[in-house]
């Protein structure tokens, strides 16, 4: 009698997870959200360049070169953003 008692036990179980609400963003097919924007210390150090010129901005006593760019989307602010690795 044990083993149909936990076969009934672990069908409700299961039947019980099935009517738990999923969350709307686990099952949809939107977009996806945004990136994320740079930092003010990012865009501070393009405040006076233009896109494709060096840069360098300083994190927490760490400097980081790299390029001014703009979004991919291109309505972002100028920011430094650090090179892509070399291959």
């Amino acid at each position: 009698m044990r083993p149909i008692f936990t076969v009934l036990w672990a069908s409700s179980a299961l039947g019980a997870l099935a009517l738990l609400p999923i969350p709307a963003s686990a099952n949809d097919n939107s977009t996806p959200p945004p990136p994320p924007q740079p930092s003010q210390e990012a865009v501070d150090a393009c405040a006076s360049l233009s896109e494709g010129v060096p840069c360098s901005v300083t994190y927490h006593s760490h400097t980081m070169q790299g390029t001014c760019r703009n979004s991919p989307s291109g309505d972002g602010p100028l920011a430094c953003a650090p090179q892509p690795p070399q291959r």
